[in-house]
């Protein structure tokens, strides 16, 4: 079984790609543990209210989607005062290696890298190259990591996700 955190921008992903779905998105929740973070679902409900994806509230679409996938509250990790300080660590490491982006920037993105690095899951799935897949945010992670006996999850984007649901055996 594959423990993976997926990303905020993979929900919408989810939603509006049909060939998952109406054949993939049911193979998930046996074959994938899908996790989240209190940041994804935080930033699900602070989308505006009134966006309409399928004639029906974005927002709320988004997250059904991720209470299916995570099962509520059941697979949504805590941020915690050692998530945020791991999120802190590899923003030094970033600075270090010349990272162009400011923390407040970043930090979303390192506190779900710190999140599923802490809880030892298999894949973050995201689509933000510029961020959270940077060259140097990627370095950090492995050299904070590495510093810490902490495995660096597999990163990555949704196309691959979707070629490893196509792969689960119906």
């Amino acid at each position: 079984m594959m423990r993976v955190l997926l990303d905020t921008n993979v929900y919408a992903k989810l939603v509006l790609d049909e060939e998952v779905q109406m054949e993939l998105l049911g193979r998930i929740p046996s074959q994938i543990m899908v996790y989240g973070s209190e940041v994804n679902r935080h930033e699900l409900r602070d989308l505006p209210k009134g966006l309409q994806l399928y004639d029906r509230n974005e927002r709320i679409l988004l997250l059904r989607v991720y209470d299916l996938l995570t099962q509520k509250e059941k697979r949504t990790y805590r941020t915690t005062p050692f998530v945020e300080m791991l999120a802190l660590k590899y923003f030094e490491e970033y600075v270090r290696l010349k990272g162009n982006k400011g923390y407040e920037e970043l930090r979303k993105d390192f506190v779900i890298v710190a999140t599923a690095s802490l809880h030892n899951l298999d894949i973050i799935v995201s689509e933000d190259k510029k961020t959270m897949f940077s060259a140097e945010a990627r370095k950090a992670y492995e050299a904070v990591n590495q510093n810490n006996q902490i495995r660096t999850p597999q990163m990555i984007g949704y196309a691959e996700f979707k070629q490893m649901l196509r792969r689960i055996a119906p």
